[in-house]
């Protein structure tokens, strides 16, 4: 299994005009359009009032492709199949709203926070927790209230990376309001490659709904990777997560699994990189 990052060039379209932009992904609407010239300088001191109108039309990051229309290997979301790739999944987490994302460098000492409420005002939490593969547990955390006005992403700040291994530190970032979590995302600080990862054992618990759908509860006994279900035909809510140890996960799955159809559990522990290019 390969984990697909979707950091890039993407195309940012406009719902009424129909203009299309480049832009990059991690990042936000109103930077791509400075980055085009669309935009003043944010220095402007009269930034505010000049792009107040981005918020009142509708914005879409636009990706090829959805599906495979036929059996390959290709950067599709949907495999000819009907299977949901890890790609879907990362997906459909990035885009929620609202949410918080780091942007990352490695090697530098500070990261960027970033408030994503495309929805309108938002006041909640912000909480970054730095997770040690070798004793399987959060050696520390770091929480602020965040602000967010209108309808954009804020920058809320940065935290600090000094003196973390980027081989055995993974960094969450929770956005929280009145005590509910509403978006979780991990980050590393290195490269994929370079995490020392415990070999895992995913095991998967299944069971029959009431309404005809079928629960899965997956549980990893380490630091799991990108566990989840492969090849299972149909909508999940959820794959492809990353599970502490001792961490217990519920995804459910539309409907009953298709006749002739086995759950495997897969993370990227299974995984050794034998080269690097």
């Amino acid at each position: 299994m390969q984990s697909l990052l979707l950091n890039g060039v993407w195309e940012l379209a406009n719902g009424r005009t129909g203009d299309r932009y480049q832009a990059n992904v991690p990042g936000f609407v109103q930077k791509d359009l400075m980055d085009q010239g669309v935009l003043p300088n944010e220095y402007d001191t009269l930034f505010e009032p000049k792009i107040e109108w981005v918020e009142h039309d509708e914005w879409t990051y636009r990706l090829w492709q959805w599906s495979d229309l036929w059996p390959s290997i290709s950067w599709a979301l949907v495999d000819y199949g009907k299977v949901y790739k890890p790609s879907y999944y990362y997906m459909k987490r990035s885009f929620q709203t609202p949410n918080a994302y780091a942007k990352i460098t490695p090697g530098a000492a500070e990261a960027e926070l970033y408030l994503i409420h495309d929805h309108g005002d938002f006041v909640g939490k912000l909480v970054v927790e730095f997770y040690d593969l070798e004793t399987d547990r959060v050696v520390r955390i770091d929480e602020r209230e965040v602000r967010g006005k209108g309808h954009r992403s804020t920058p809320v700040g940065t935290f600090s990376a000094e003196g973390l291994d980027p081989a055995t530190t993974i960094v969450y970032v929770h956005l929280e309001r009145d005590g509910k979590r509403l978006a979780s995302n991990t980050y590393l600080l290195g490269k994929p490659h370079q995490l020392r990862s415990k070999p895992a054992a995913v095991t998967v618990k299944e069971e029959r709904l009431a309404n005809g759908d079928t629960k899965f509860t997956l549980t990893a006994d380490v630091f799991a990777k990108d566990a989840g279900l492969a090849d299972v035909p149909g909508a999940l809510t959820d794959n492809y997560f990353d599970l502490r140890a001792g961490e217990s996960r519920e995804i459910v799955l539309n409907g009953a699994l298709a006749d002739g159809i086995s759950v495997k559990p897969v993370c990227l522990n299974q995984v050794k990189t034998i080269g690097y290019v």
